[in-house]
């Protein structure tokens, strides 16, 4: 019996396949792009167990051939599409396909082939147009999202949510806040990368790091004051998800439940990386630059008995030690 993994080359995806593989599941990744040598290498001590497969999620006949050619007993459906800028309008069509249809082929394939679990990763885009005076959001306020693909992925929520009780499937769905860690990289469909991640990459290269209240380059429009999570906790959270046989909601937020102001950060990287430098002056903190909002995680506490292992500082060490271990220095 294996798990299917969509998006298992991507950032979560990948780091989601380690994790099961570690746990001992046997697993079958599917994903639009060819997996690359770093995903080969990551996962390398427990290659064995998974089966990389190169498709897109829109394929119906490819879909089917997985469901008939593998002995599939869970779904872990990462595989999405974030536009950023000008491509929320120019791939509008696209990112429906991809996140709303890409989502009912999967779910079709969980029916035919009588799944145990279909967990469906959702994102904290779906709270984007909730009042911000409610603290902390919780998975039962009304979600409100704007943008595109906060959109799509509450439609994916709700169609997965319904899916499960008119076809008597067991489905969950997962909201994540905005990962950093190994693996992420710049992909077609991952085009805008965490502040940590660009810190780090300036750390390694031995360049000075520039704070910036929004982000700068590749990771411009990336706010502080928002919560961090660490994707290696998050990986062994979605396993827990799976391997839980009786949850109780429909819905997790899985992150941290605490934002990480712009100094904290600044702090924590000068723990982890004494000989890191930052181009001065260092901006004041302005609150205002984002709201302060954390999300509720007592669901993901109380059912699934899991806080985050990593502190900050913590998490920026490890990811660090990656980095130099595997020579990323993207």
């Amino acid at each position: 019996m294996a798990t299917l993994v969509t998006g298992g080359a991507g950032f979560i995806g990948a780091n989601t396949v380690l994790e099961l593989a570690r746990r001992g599941h046997q697993v079958v990744s599917l994903d639009i792009e060819p997996v690359n040598d770093l995903v080969l290498r990551n996962l390398e001590p427990w290659a064995e167990r998974v089966t990389w497969l190169q498709g897109d999620v829109l394929n119906t006949e490819l879909i089917q051939r997985i469901g008939s050619g593998h002995d599939i007993e869970h779904v872990i459906h990462t595989a999405a599409y974030a536009p950023y800028g000008s491509l929320e309008k120019t791939d509008w069509g696209r990112v429906i396909d991809i996140n709303v249809t890409g989502t009912k082929n999967l779910l079709e394939l969980a029916r035919e082939v009588r799944a145990e679990r279909f967990v469906y990763v959702s994102s904290t885009g779906v709270y984007q147009g909730t009042d911000p005076r409610l603290q902390p959001l919780a998975e039962d306020l009304p979600p409100r999202p704007t943008s595109l693909y906060g959109i799509t992925k509450y439609a994916g929520e709700s169609l997965t949510r319904r899916y499960g009780e008119l076809f008597d499937v067991s489905t969950v769905g997962v909201r994540l806040a905005q990962n950093w860690g190994p693996m992420e990289r710049i992909t077609p469909y991952h085009t805008r990368v965490s502040l940590p991640y660009m810190w780090a990459r300036s750390a390694i290269r031995g360049e000075p790091i520039e704070v910036g209240p929004f982000g700068t380059g590749l990771a411009e429009g990336r706010r502080f004051n928002v919560e961090h999570p660490y994707v290696t906790d998050t990986a062994v959270c979605l396993s827990l998800i799976l391997e839980n046989p009786t949850l109780e909601h429909a819905v997790y937020n899985i992150s941290t439940g605490r934002p990480v102001p712009m100094l904290e950060m600044v702090k924590a990287m000068k723990e982890a990386c004494p000989g890191a430098r930052f181009v001065d002056p260092i901006p004041e903190e302005d609150a205002s630059v984002e709201e302060r909002q954390a999300l509720d995680v007592s669901r993901m506490q109380e059912d699934l008995g899991f806080s985050p292992r990593y502190d900050l500082v913590a998490a920026l060490r490890d990811y660090l030690a990656w980095r130099t271990e595997f020579d990323f220095q993207d």
